[in-house]
């Protein structure tokens, strides 16, 4: 018991599986099939293989398909019944942590006919079969419909004396749509990039321009048509990607998109500065919407979702993202409006484009070179304080309306005719 409570708590504080001692076998529960990733120690698995050591302990002790296919002799899940079901494997990264190589295998489980991918047992004696003091950790990682998605949580601990644990968990697809709109609210509450993107569009979205220069402000109704056209295209933009890329049908590497991503809030806030592309806003929203998706897609990944529940799965992740993006145009649009019909109007915008500009200069930096700069450090913390900078808005926004109220002129009394 000891030992579950520490492993617990290793893993809430943000430690990684690798820090305990024995094979670890994470858990993802779909809502067809189970996907597990074993994660074996090399050292112990030349032990249970009875490999020689002239290559080194750390060396694999076969081909890694072979090791794959050891893993399918070792790992098994049946229904309660005892029915079996079909294993696939295939071989994974070695990664080397605090100086110990771990071989990860991938093996997907499909449940017979009409069996619940949800309650099954699983059976492992892998490398505890010939090392009596091995133990194997199973941790249940992902279950969308579950509402599990944070930290992995431990289920067991199984060793040569016990190599069978039940696998059961209550969950439907109404809670993983529920799940999957938390996790797109969270992911735009999160993802600073997205959210300096949309308000280096929203800063001048509700002026006109003349030119190379922005000028006045545009009528209230014209400039909230503005921005809804806005928010529309750039829905429409990261919705389509994001569906295509969770198909496996559009996948670029990290590193491009996340730079892309950057450089479309360098170039929003250069607009921000100088009319770019005035009256074509929408149309550069749906465009930079189509890089953003394949970004949001990264946080989809290995979620189990397959089968019926992935439209429900993106159009709940959709539902949040836009549900978060709605309350933060409201939140900070009418008073961006007020103000820009002030002296601050302008210093705001230029202000804001600066150091939106700056953070996405920094961020393309570190994304496509490498380059550590104290800049995002420094907005990290900014930006986990960004409710004071709304609060902020919002004060100066109410000043500004209410002597804007005062200093109105107002209309003279109808003058009375005497008889």
């Amino acid at each position: 018991m000891a030992r579950l409570v520490l492993l617990g708590w290793l893993l809430a504080s943000g430690a990684r599986a690798h820090d305990v001692m024995g094979t670890v076998l994470m858990v993802d529960l779909g809502h067809e099939r189970v996907h597990l990733e074993v994660q074996l120690p090399v050292d112990e698995l030349r032990l249970a293989l009875g490999a020689p050591s002239e290559a080194g302990v750390q060396a694999l002790p076969a081909p890694p398909a072979q090791l794959a296919e050891y893993v399918l002799a070792h790992v098994g899940l049946s229904t309660p019944a005892g029915a079996p079901f079909t294993l696939h494997a295939r071989p994974g990264e070695l990664v080397l942590h605090d100086a110990r190589n771990w071989l990860h295998i991938e093996v997907d489980a499909l449940p017979p006919h009409g069996a619940s991918p949800r309650d099954f047992v699983l059976e492992t004696d892998v490398i505890d079969h010939r090392v009596p003091s091995h133990r194997v950790f199973v941790f249940l990682r992902r279950d969308l419909e579950g509402g599990q998605l944070g930290a992995p949580r431990i289920h067991a601990t199984l060793h040569y004396q016990s190599t069978r644990t039940r696998v059961r968990s209550q969950g439907n697809v109404a809670r993983g749509f529920w799940t999957a709109l938390q996790l797109g609210a969270e992911h735009i509450a999160e993802g600073s990039d997205h959210l300096l993107f949309l308000l280096g569009l929203l800063l001048p979205a509700a002026l006109s321009s003349t030119g190379w220069r922005w000028g006045a402000r545009r009528p209230a109704r014209e400039a909230g048509l503005q921005v809804v056209r806005i928010v529309t295209a750039f829905t429409l933009g990261h919705s389509l990607t994001l569906l295509l890329a969770t198909l496996g049908l559009a996948r670029l590497p990290e590193t491009p998109v996340e730079t892309a991503i950057a450089a479309s809030v360098l170039l929003c806030a250069l607009h921000a500065l100088v009319p770019l592309f005035p009256r074509r806003e929408a149309w550069v929203a749906l465009g930079f919407g189509l890089v953003h998706g394949l970004g949001f897609a990264s946080a989809l990944e290995g979620l189990g979702v397959d089968g019926t529940t992935l439209a429900l799965t993106v159009l709940g992740f959709n539902l949040g993202v836009e549900l978060l993006q709605i309350v933060i145009v409201l939140l900070t649009l009418p008073w961006i409006y007020v103000l820009q019909g002030t002296r601050l109007g302008t210093p705001l915008r230029v202000g804001g484009a600066l150091l939106t500009g700056l953070v996405a200069l920094a961020w393309i930096g570190e994304r496509a070179f490498a380059l550590q700069t104290p800049i995002t450090y420094w907005f990290d913390r900014a930006f986990a304080h960004a409710w004071l900078g709304l609060l902020a808005l919002a004060l100066l926004g109410s000043l500004s309306a209410i002597r804007a109220a005062r200093t109105r002129p107002r209309a003279l009394p109808a003058s009375s005719c005497c008889p």
